[in-house]
C-alpha cells in the first residue's frame, strides 16, 4: 500500500490563522475572556474562553467571497462557519483547486453538529411550547431538530466545496480528529479516494461549560496550565483545523509538496465512567505502545492531551512514562498547547496535531503555558519549559478523552 502524506493545514484559534497562531504561541501566554450568553428573560451570564473574535471570522471569510454560504441557517452558525472556512484555507494551502481534482473525501470531526443552533432557540427566545397543541411546539423547532443528524452538515459542506468522494461525520469526543485521520489514511490505502480532507472544529457555547463544569471540567481559578501542582482545571476555546492528505501517486501527479508524513495512529475504548480514565486498564498506556510498536524509529517529541484537570494529567504523565520505558527509550521532551489555545473538544487533537507539524517545518518546540515549577513525582517527564531550538524528525500525538477515547498518532518529518 502507498504511504500517505499531510500536503496541506490551517488553524483557526483566539491568535487568528494558522501563522498567527504559531506566531502567538512562541511570543508568549494567551488567555481567555469572558463571553456573554443571554438568556430569554434578558439575564445575562458569562463564562471564560479562549475566544476567536467575529471580526476575525469575517476577515477570513471574505477572502473567499467568491463562495456564499446560501443557506440563512448556516450563515449564521459559527461552527459550520469556522468548518468552512478551515476547509478553504487548508485547500489554499495544499494548492488544490476542486474542480480539477477527483475522487475527493470529507471527513467533519465535531463534538456537537446542529446542537447549539437548537439550544439557543431553546434558552434564547420566547418560549415556544404550546401545552394543549405539542404539534405547534414541534413545528416551531423542527428544522433545527432535523438538522440535529449530522449528515446535513456534511451534505452543504460538500456542496459548498465540489466534493464528490466519500464523506463522514466523526464524533470520539476530543480524540475526534485523530480518529478522522486514520479513516483518511485508509480510504487513501483502499484506492477509495486520492485527496481526503479532515476538518474539525468547535465555537464554544455556554452550555458546553455548564455541563462540563458539572463534571469537574472547569479551572476554578480562569487559567489553564497542564501538568502543573496548582491547575485546577480546563478553559474552553474556539477553535477550528483542516489538514489535507494525499495519496503519493497523487502527490506526483500534481507535483504536489508535502509537509509531513501520516505514520499510523492506534486507538482503544475505556467503559468505567464517561469523564473519568480507568486507571486500571492502562488503556492510554497501550495505545502509545502500540503506535510505538509499529514505528520503526522513536519519536522525538510527545504532544499529550495536556488538559489542566489534575487527575488526567497525572493520568497521561503515568501512562507516557511507563508506555516509553517498557521499550527501554528514555521519554522525548514533551509539550503541550493547550494553555495557549484552549480546550477547543472536538478540534483539539487535529489543531495540536497542526502545531506539531509546525515544529517539525521550523524545528523549535514552544514551552507549556502557564507552567510552574513542580513538586510532585506525579510530573515526572521532560516538560518543555522554554523556547529550544532543535530538530524534531518524528513526533507522537496523544490524547485520553472523556467518553473513554484513546489515541495516539505518530507524525514524521518529510
Amino acid at each position: 500500500m502507498e504511504d500517505v502524506f499531510i500536503t496541506g493545514t490551517s488553524i483557526i484559534s483566539s491568535f487568528g490563522n494558522e501563522k498567527q497562531t504559531w506566531e502567538g504561541i512562541l511570543s508568549g501566554d494567551n488567555y481567555p475572556q469572558q463571553r456573554e450568553y443571554t438568556l430569554s428573560n434578558q439575564e445575562k451570564l458569562q463564562y471564560p474562553v479562549y475566544q476567536i473574535e467575529d471580526d476575525l471570522i469575517e476577515r477570513i471569510n471574505k477572502q473567499y467571497s467568491h463562495i456564499t454560504i446560501r443557506e440563512e441557517f448556516l450563515r449564521d452558525d459559527k461552527d459550520f462557519k469556522l468548518l468552512f472556512l478551515a476547509t478553504l484555507e487548508a485547500l489554499r494551502n495544499a494548492n488544490l483547486h476542486l474542480p480539477n481534482e477527483k475522487r475527493i473525501g470529507l471527513i467533519i470531526a465535531h463534538e456537537n453538529l446542529g446542537v447549539n443552533p437548537l439550544i439557543d432557540s431553546l434558552l434564547q427566545e420566547d418560549n415556544k411550547m404550546d401545552i394543549k397543541n405539542p404539534i405547534n411546539s414541534f413545528n416551531h423547532y423542527k428544522d433545527k431538530f432535523f438538522r440535529l443528524q449530522t449528515y446535513t452538515y456534511l451534505y452543504y459542506l460538500a456542496k459548498l466545496i465540489n466534493i464528490n468522494g466519500p464523506t463522514y461525520a466523526i464524533n470520539n469526543a476530543c480524540a475526534s480528529g485523530q480518529y478522522a485521520l486514520e479513516l483518511a489514511n485508509s480510504l487513501l490505502k483502499m484506492n477509495h479516494a486520492d485527496i481526503v480532507i479532515v476538518v474539525a472544529g468547535d465555537y464554544a457555547h455556554f452550555t458546553e461549560h455548564l455541563w462540563l463544569s458539572e463534571k469537574g471540567f472547569s479551572s476554578n481559578n480562569g487559567k489553564l496550565a497542564p501538568f502543573t501542582d496548582t491547575s485546577s482545571g480546563s478553559v474552553l476555546g474556539d477553535g477550528a483545523g483542516a489538514i489535507i492528505l494525499e495519496s503519493e501517486t497523487n502527490i506526483s501527479r500534481r507535483n504536489a509538496i508535502s509537509k509531513a508524513k501520516y505514520i499510523n495512529s492506534s486507538f482503544s475504548q475505556d467503559t468505567w465512567r464517561i469523564n473519568l480514565p480507568d486507571v486500571t486498564t492502562n488503556s492510554y498506556e497501550k495505545v502509545i505502545k502500540t503506535s510505538l510498536s509499529k514505528y520503526k524509529g522513536t519519536p522525538e517529541l510527545v504532544i499529550p492531551h495536556g488538559t489542566g484537570i489534575p487527575l488526567w494529567d497525572k493520568y497521561e504523565s503515568n501512562g507516557i512514562k511507563k508506555a516509553f520505558e517498557s521499550f527501554q527509550y528514555s521519554v522525548p521532551d514533551v509539550t503541550a498547547f493547550k494553555g495557549y489555545i484552549g480546550h477547543t473538544l472536538g478540534a483539539n487533537s487535529l489543531i495540536e496535531l497542526i502545531l506539531g507539524i509546525n515544529i517539525l517545518k521550523n524545528s523549535v518546540i514552544p514551552p507549556i503555558a502557564h507552567r510552574t515549577i513542580n513538586n510532585s513525582s506525579e510530573y515526572d517527564l521532560p516538560f518543555v519549559s522554554t523556547i529550544i531550538e532543535k530538530e524534531v524528525k518524528s513526533f507522537i500525538k496523544t490524547v485520553a478523552a472523556y467518553g473513554g477515547f484513546n489515541a495516539a498518532t505518530i507524525i514524521e518529518k518529510i
